[in-house]
């Protein structure tokens, strides 16, 4: 009968719409201005901040490069462009400028890559006390952009000074380094005479205080990694009791509200072993919906995944319903 059978799923292979990063990394720089992707300018108002700019105002340059950067004002987004007025903005001693035109430098967006060029511009950014100048230079250090290898003393210690002015992307990589062990308590307060310096000796994981910084950075300022990571804690018991609920409830919301496809990958296996399910009970349809969204995410690391997953549980339902079927 047909109730026996489990329901073949339709897939779709419209890709979901993804904010490049690039631009993402911007958010937090233009957002306290009034100005975002969605933000309405017209030609007038880009002409007036054009004038100013010309006029020698430091704010003024930056607005524009964001417009070019965004695509406002009637303008076509452009990064070239928007470097431009960035670098004026910057010269003239503007930090979110200066962070703004390291980043264009950083990923040679528009432009040409310069890594040394950026540094430069975030090292600039950071000694002016610019809390994301603290965050980007130590992005920098950690990633092994400064010299050949990883500083992560150097990043931790930045990373704790951004922390400590509300810059939830540093509280976020935090929380990775308590995780694997890459600072100590101490570390990432930068008061710890006693500790060798540029060792990146790696120290014991302190699953606790990953899961304190990973709760900050997601629970005041919605960092969808810091999210997923905690997500993750939950799921597997690190520093705080296993609760696959609450995994899977934060996956749920990083999956509808973030487009996170790896929150979608994992909800696709929960729904597979029945973690998080009423009852504890698998559900092969929601596996197949999960894993089927997150493969259309355009996410290189993990969508491909998902979709022989997805064809996995597809193919071990249409067997599951042919033995169904020669049993009737």
């Amino acid at each position: 009968p047909s109730s026996t059978t489990i329901s073949p799923i339709s897939i779709s292979s419209t890709p979901f719409e993804v904010t490049p990063s690039v631009l993402l990394e911007y958010t937090p720089l233009s957002k306290p201005y009034g100005i975002e992707l969605s933000t309405s300018l017209d030609a007038t108002q880009f002409a007036n901040l054009q004038t100013s700019a010309e006029g020698g105002s430091a704010d003024s340059s930056y607005f524009i490069g964001l417009a070019y950067l965004y695509g406002l004002g009637g303008q076509k987004s452009s990064p070239v462009k928007a470097f431009r007025y960035f670098r004026t903005s910057a010269s003239q001693g503007h930090g979110d400028a200066m962070c703004a035109t390291g980043i264009l430098l950083y990923y040679g967006w528009g432009v040409g890559r310069d890594t040394k060029g950026a540094v430069a511009w975030f090292n600039a950014a950071s000694e002016a006390n610019v809390p994301r100048g603290h965050w980007l230079l130590g992005r920098a250090y950690y990633e092994g952009r400064v010299s050949k290898v990883p500083d992560f003393d150097e990043a931790g210690r930045l990373f704790g000074l951004a922390a400590e002015e509300g810059v939830g992307e540093a509280m976020y990589h935090l929380g990775v380094m308590f995780e694997y062990g890459l600072i100590s308590d101490k570390d990432s307060t930068g008061i710890d005479e006693g500790m060798p310096r540029n060792s990146n000796t790696p120290y014991s994981s302190n699953f606790k205080k990953a899961a304190e910084m990973y709760e900050e950075a997601w629970g005041k300022h919605r960092v969808a990694e810091a999210g997923y990571h905690l997500a993750l804690m939950h799921a597997y018991g690190r520093g705080m009791p296993q609760n696959a609920v609450k995994a899977s409830d934060l996956f749920r919301v990083l999956a509808n509200d973030h487009v996170h496809a790896g929150a979608m990958r994992y909800l696709g296996i929960f729904a597979v072993y029945g973690h998080g399910m009423p009852d504890d009970v698998s559900d092969y349809q929601k596996a197949v919906v999960w894993f089927d969204k997150c493969a259309r995410v355009n996410d290189e690391t993990i969508s491909g995944k998902c979709k022989l997953e997805r064809e996995e549980i597809r193919q071990a339902v249409d067997r599951a319903n042919g033995r169904i079927d020669d049993m009737m």
